[in-house]
This record gives structure tokens, C-alpha cells and sequence, in this order.
């Protein structure tokens, strides 16, 4: 136990003093960019994808990031795991990814678990993609010195609130609130998550349906979203892909 915290401690203080140098932007896409992590000086951000195209993503500063890579790294235990959590002010839900090894073998893969509210979803990294996620978690992987160098992944789709300029909606018309649920005074709410591509259209392919109250709103939420008109959201300059969530509020008093 003394010896870990001595190597945690030493490898602390090596972030610190390499997030002083760092000034430009890593992004890097591991075991075909089913999960990314982008790194700045200051900040990190860690997001996994699932074959169904749903995904999950966290932030943090960058100094975290890394000390959840050596947890993560150094851990034996197969019980419990390395995790980062925390309650995302802006949408009221809980954002969380945990590490968990397979076995205590030293070329063990993980388990990786995503949290979104009450969503959950895991992939799972063979030891070679973790090895090199940990070090793109610590920042390691190319070292960029000049501000405003990014490592592109093709394909990459970032989380809205990871990029510097988020998406911006130009044009979005107010869904239609149907007349049978207006007739009975039922009011409710819809939650789509979709994908806007670097040229700020949107991917119908991607919209899934995280939250209604009925079919019906969905129908009029969904109807709205794909006539809604976006200006693309940028990391550094560069247009780049996002998935996103849209809240669709249906009450009396606003119609």
C-alpha cells in the first residue's frame, strides 16, 4: 500500500508539471475510436461508444484524468474498480465511466462501464487498447507543443460539451403539441440524443429516444429536431461531429 501511494505521488507530480508545457490539443482515438480521449492543458474528457451507437463520456481536469489512468493501471483487484463520477449540473444526471480488470493477470483487459442517468452500457478493452489508452488518458501519445495542433480520428464524434464552440441551433421550430393529448390536459416532456456531422446536419440514423412521457410527444419532438437547422460545433478552428441531447418540454400554458 505505501509502495503504491509512493509511485501514485511520484507520477502526480509528473502531471503537474507536464500540464505546465502543455499547450495544444491531443485527440486520441483508441481500438477503433470506440473510445476517445482528448486531452488540452487543463482539461480531459473520456468518452466510450457502443455498437449500438449510443455513448457515454466524462470530464475532468487533466490531472485526474491521468491519476485515474495509473488506478486504473495499477489496480489487481477484480472486485472493484477505478471510476470517475459525478452529477452534470447542466443536464441534472449522473455522468460516470468505471474501470474494472477481468483478471489479475498483468496482460488482463478491462471492463468498461458507462453511466448516463439511469442508463448504462460496458465495452470491453483487451490489454494492448488499454495499455494505450491509459497513456492518451496521461497525455503521452504524441506531445504536442503547438497550440492548436490536434491528432484527428477519422469518424470521430465528440460530446457537445468537449468541444470548444458548441453546436449552435440557427433554426428550430416549436414542436406541434398533439391535439389528443391537448384535449385530455396531458402534458410531458421528451429527451432525443442524436448526432450533428462537421457540416451541421443531422444524422436521423443517430436520434434515440433517452426519455418520454408518450408516443405521441416523441412523434412531435422527433418531427421538430430533423426540421431544426444547426451551424456545426468546432474544436480549435475545425468543424467537427457531436452527439448531443435535446429536452422537448410539451405544457399547457406555453402552447
Amino acid at each position: 500500500m505505501i509502495a503504491r501511494a509512493y509511485w501514485l505521488a511520484l507520477m502526480l507530480t509528473a502531471r503537474l508539471a507536464y500540464a505546465q508545457d502543455f499547450e495544444g490539443v491531443q485527440v486520441i482515438g483508441i481500438d477503433n475510436a470506440r473510445v476517445n480521449v482528448i486531452v488540452t492543458k487543463d482539461s480531459a474528457f473520456l468518452s466510450m461508444r457502443l455498437p449500438d451507437g449510443s455513448s457515454f463520456a466524462v470530464r475532468t481536469d487533466s490531472v485526474t484524468m491521468a491519476t485515474l489512468a495509473d488506478n486504473a493501471d495499477l489496480m489487481t483487484d477484480t472486485a472493484h474498480g477505478a471510476r470517475i463520477a459525478y452529477v452534470d449540473a447542466k443536464i441534472g444526471r449522473m455522468q460516470a465511466i468505471t474501470f474494472v480488470r477481468l483478471s489479475a493477470d498483468s496482460n488482463s483487459g478491462y471492463r468498461l462501464t458507462g453511466e448516463d442517468g439511469s442508463r448504462t452500457g460496458t465495452l470491453t478493452l483487451a490489454a494492448d487498447s488499454a495499455r494505450v489508452l491509459f497513456g492518451a488518458m496521461r497525455g503521452e501519445p504524441q506531445k504536442t507543443r503547438a497550440a492548436g495542433m490536434m491528432h484527428m480520428v477519422p469518424g470521430l464524434v465528440m460530446m457537445n460539451f468537449q468541444v470548444q464552440k458548441p453546436l449552435r441551433e440557427r433554426y428550430a421550430p416549436k414542436p406541434r403539441y398533439p391535439e389528443t393529448l391537448r384535449s385530455m390536459n396531458i402534458q410531458g416532456d421528451v429527451i432525443l440524443g442524436f448526432i450533428v456531422d462537421s457540416t451541421g446536419h443531422l444524422d436521423r440514423k443517430s436520434i434515440q429516444v433517452l426519455h418520454s412521457t408518450d408516443p405521441a410527444f416523441t412523434r412531435a419532438a422527433e418531427e421538430s429536431l430533423v426540421r431544426t437547422d444547426f451551424d456545426p460545433a468546432e474544436l480549435n478552428g475545425h468543424p467537427v461531429a457531436v452527439r448531443t441531447q435535446q429536452r422537448y418540454a410539451f405544457t399547457l400554458t406555453s402552447q
